[in-house]
């Protein structure tokens, strides 16, 4: 009789018993049906899959005609080499992206859900570059907490720091009602707390932002994105829903959570 336990040659021994990465490589293959019935159902969904291109393709369309808002306030960063302005995140390109990565000082260490987005980040920029735009990281945390974590992690975006200036806060990357009114996807921080959504208004934001150079050398804001609105930014997800188990997030003690990419057991 075959034993259903990974042999001693399965990728998967070193798995650990009764841990959640465990109990899955267990779970027996349910939902089977013929080629011809697979066939059908994969067909009834690819019609689903063509629409929902469609709807995002004009959305895509609808976020490039959203206005322009020019940034008339001065703004000062430091990166590895030093302080530098708005434009000089731009590397001489046309557009700026920015990740706003949740780092706030005295942290030595970033977020692990924002170290799981740039994890994301293609490691070759120059796809990006070769369309006039830059990516870049901006965090609160002080260049020297960063650099370091940055070395840790590996990583080659360029990273800078916001520290002492109102970069994070005006953008809603760090919600603190003593500088600046709160809001959080575009609602006002009383509003999400009469809708009972107001529990992580406060404090440090994940979100996307976008910019363009004006021909004179000016900044205009296009586009920002909180919460699940950067989702669209996550391959390893949208891997992971091409799978029969998903993204397994879970509930309770059989949720998982992303974890640093260097603190990962059996991986």
């Amino acid at each position: 009789m075959s034993s259903s336990l990974p042999s001693s040659s399965s990728p998967h021994s070193d798995l650990k018993p009764n841990s959640s990465a465990y109990e899955i490589r267990l779970q027996p293959v349910e939902n089977t049906a013929t080629r011809e019935e697979w066939v059908t159902a994969r067909k009834a969904l690819l019609l689903k899959e063509k629409a929902l291109t469609k709807a995002a393709d004009e959305l895509a369309a609808q976020r490039r005609q959203l206005p322009h808002v020019k940034i008339d306030k001065t703004y000062t960063f430091e990166g590895p080499n030093g302080k530098v302005n708005f434009t000089d995140l731009f590397e001489g390109r046309k557009q700026l992206i920015i990740y706003h990565f949740m780092f706030p000082p005295p942290s030595t260490t970033g977020c692990v859900g924002c170290s799981f987005f740039t994890d994301n980040i293609p490691s070759h920029l120059q796809h990006l570059h070769s369309r006039n735009t830059t990516l870049v990281l901006v965090s609160r945390a002080p260049y020297s907490a960063i650099a370091p974590f940055k070395k840790r992690m590996g990583w080659t975006v360029p990273w800078y720091s916001s520290f002492g200036s109102d970069f994070n806060y005006d953008f809603h990357a760090t919600n603190d009602e003593a500088v600046t009114p709160m809001m959080a996807n575009w609602e006002s921080a009383e509003a999400l707390r009469e809708r009972g959504k107001g529990g992580h208004v406060e404090g440090e934001q994940s979100g996307v932002s976008v910019f363009i150079e004006g021909r004179g050398g000016e900044v205009y804001h296009t586009y920002s994105a909180f919460a699940r609105g950067i989702d669209v930014f996550l391959a390893t997800n949208h891997f992971l829903d091409a799978t029969p188990l998903g993204r397994q997030d879970g509930e309770g003690d059989k949720a998982f959570t992303w974890a640093y990419h260097d603190e990962y057991e059996n991986n």
